[in-house]
C-alpha cells in the first residue's frame, strides 16, 4: 500500500482525533494519504480531496465510523475495486467489523501486505415507471421500496 484514503463520520466525538492519529501513523511509514475534504477541514493543516476523487487515486480506503459511513464511501467507490477497511466507532457494525483497538495492528498487517480482501456480492436495483427505466443502483446491503418518498440509496464495494 502506497496510497490510502481516509473518510470518517465527522460528527462522532472521536473520529477527527482518530483520523489525525491514522494520518500521522501512515505518513510516518511513508504512505501518501488522501483525506476527504470535509474531514480535512476539521483537521489541523490537512489538505482535503473531494470524496469522489479519492477512490481512483488510492490502493485502499479507511472508513472511521459505522455502517452508514461505509455505505456512503462504497457509493463513491462504485464499480472500482478499491478495498475498504471499515472501523466501527459505534456500538454495532455489520459492515465495519474492525474495532478501534484493532485498527493499528490491522494497518500494520495491511502495510506489510499481510491481508485478504473479502468480496461482497451486490444487487442491481432497477426502477421502472410505465415500462421505462428511470433509475438504476448497485446496492451492497439492502433495498428499501417506498412509494411515499425516496429513501437513502446504498451502493456497493465490488462485484463478487
Amino acid at each position: 500500500m502506497k496510497r490510502i484514503g481516509i473518510f470518517a463520520k465527522r460528527h462522532h466525538e472521536d473520529a477527527v482525533r482518530l483520523a489525525e492519529e491514522v494520518v500521522a501513523w501512515l505518513v510516518e511509514r511513508k504512505i501518501e494519504v488522501f483525506v476527504d475534504e470535509p474531514l480535512a477541514n476539521d483537521m489541523s493543516d490537512m489538505r482535503g480531496y473531494s470524496g469522489q476523487a479519492i477512490p481512483p487515486l488510492v490502493d485502499m480506503v479507511v472508513v472511521l465510523g459505522g455502517d452508514g459511513t461505509l455505505l456512503y464511501v462504497a457509493r463513491l467507490i462504485g464499480d472500482l475495486r478499491t478495498p475498504i477497511l471499515g472501523v466501527n466507532l459505534g456500538s454495532l457494525g455489520f459492515l465495519t467489523e474492525i474495532t478501534r483497538s484493532e485498527l493499528f495492528p490491522m494497518l500494520e498487517q495491511v502495510v506489510k501486505g499481510d491481508f485478504t480482501v473479502s468480496r461482497r456480492m451486490r444487487l442491481l436495483a432497477i426502477i421502472r415507471r410505465e415500462r421505462k427505466e428511470v433509475a438504476r443502483y448497485r446496492v451492497l446491503n439492502d433495498i428499501v421500496i417506498n412509494n411515499l418518498a425516496i429513501s437513502r440509496q446504498h451502493a456497493c464495494i465490488e462485484d463478487s
